[in-house]
């Protein structure tokens, strides 16, 4: 590409297109960088990210990360017995006993996006910036879970990793996001998930005050392949955590549970795209979100129901809890349905705690600060419910309440 194709680029865009320029690309990098250039980094004038932008996050130029980070905190899930792979400011490493059905390698040279994320700035970044790809393939079942564990500061980075379950085989693939000081962390994780396969992933979030987080997971289930996530947010001065699915596969299931808990001026966007293309398929998505103080949390979720998916069974809600006057909240659930025997329905409801509930708690001995954060546990509760993977929904729980008992 002989010249960018964005008008008055901001210094930051014009470093991360200067960087992928310098870098030996092979034309699907060079494809992404052509539809990074058209759009740059995304903004409120773009639909899909009007409450989240990030050009006006990231106006200043960040260095490159330099591949390291100083101090790295103890793991949240240290003690799940899980196989780690560490990516610090985009450079990967795992050891070398990795588990049974699991193989890791470093493979050279970026391919293009996968299809459901071909027209994602974030995205087409990553693919640009990234000329090696970690791949997971999962040839069978794996009994340890994977923990793919990103680690940011100091700078921009990107990151980019595929997961592969092959026909019949699954996973439980546990992901963290830490970060501290000033970032950007840029991420893609392209998943491809074969016929009956399994894939679990939890994500825990937690940045800096002054880090901004893209992490966009995209990919396609073929016919009888699952793919639950459950998901804690804690934000950090501009978070979007983002999964497109595409439902190839007849009898194809997807299960999303999500909780954003904000204090500060922290924002966290977590959105959700799945389009139905066979038919028979279920997805069900439930997301909460705490708020107090200034934050503000975004949730956005699609489901494209296209004319061949029929008996599509597809339900979607999000509520929100608001702790102050200040705090804010922004739904954004929608249907795109073109078949005619379907199922689908959506919702969203905010409010803040029950005066009466808490009058009847502190009658009750309680204090006001332990009342509301057992209300908040109660709102909250469902979200962590599941009994298949009771461990880490208990870590996802501890965090939870660390971030009750720090209210003011």
């Amino acid at each position: 590409m002989s010249a960018s194709l964005l008008i008055n680029p901001t210094a930051m865009e014009a470093g991360l297109m200067a960087a992928a320029k310098a870098r030996a690309a092979g034309p699907g990098q060079a494809a992404a960088l052509k539809a990074f250039a058209r759009t740059g980094l995304p903004h409120r004038r773009m639909e899909g990210w009007k409450w989240t932008d990030l050009r006006q996050a990231l106006r200043a130029e960040l260095p490159p990360a330099d591949g390291e980070a100083a101090v790295i905190a103890p793991s949240s899930f240290s003690g799940v017995d899980a196989f780690e792979i560490t990516i610090m400011n985009g450079a990967a490493e795992w050891p070398d006993d990795a588990p049974e059905g699991l193989s890791v390698r470093l493979v050279e040279g970026g391919g293009p996006a996968p299809a459901v994320a071909r027209d994602h700035p974030t995205g087409n970044l990553a693919v640009a910036m990234c000329d090696r790809i970690v791949e997971l393939r999962i040839g069978k079942t794996v009994a340890r879970p994977i923990h793919l564990r990103r680690i940011a500061g100091g700078g921009a980075s990107h990151s980019r990793v595929a997961v592969i379950v092959e026909e019949g085989a699954g996973a439980t693939l546990i992901e963290s996001y830490d970060g501290a000081g000033r970032y950007f962390a840029n991420s893609l994780t392209e998943i491809d998930l074969g016929r009956g396969a399994r894939l679990t992933r939890d994500i825990l979030q937690d940045g800096s005050d002054d880090g901004v987080e893209a992490a966009l997971c995209a990919g396609a289930l073929a016919e009888g392949a699952a793919f639950h996530q459950l998901a804690l947010l804690l934000g950090g001065k501009t978070v979007r955590m983002e999964t497109r699915l595409a439902l190839e596969g007849a009898q194809a299931e997807v299960d999303f549970r999500g909780a954003s808990i904000l204090s500060g001026a922290r924002h966290a966007d977590l959105t959700t795209h799945v389009a139905h293309h066979a038919p028979g398929s279920t997805t069900r998505q439930l997301h909460k979100s705490v708020l107090r103080e200034r934050a503000r949390g975004v949730f956005q979720g699609k489901f494209l129901v296209a004319r061949g998916a029929q008996k599509t069974d597809a339900q979607m809600q999000a509520r929100a809890l608001l702790l102050s006057e200040a705090a804010e909240v922004d739904h954004k659930p929608e249907l795109e349905i073109y078949a005619d025997d379907v199922q689908c329905a959506h919702g969203a409801a905010a409010g803040a705690l029950d005066a009466d509930a808490l009058f009847y708690m502190r009658q009750r001995g309680l204090d006001e600060k332990t009342a509301r954060a057992l209300l908040v546990e109660a709102f909250l509760g469902e979200i962590f419910d599941r009994p298949e993977r009771v461990n880490i929904a208990e870590i996802l729980r501890r965090r939870m309440r660390c971030w009750l008992e720090s209210a003011p």
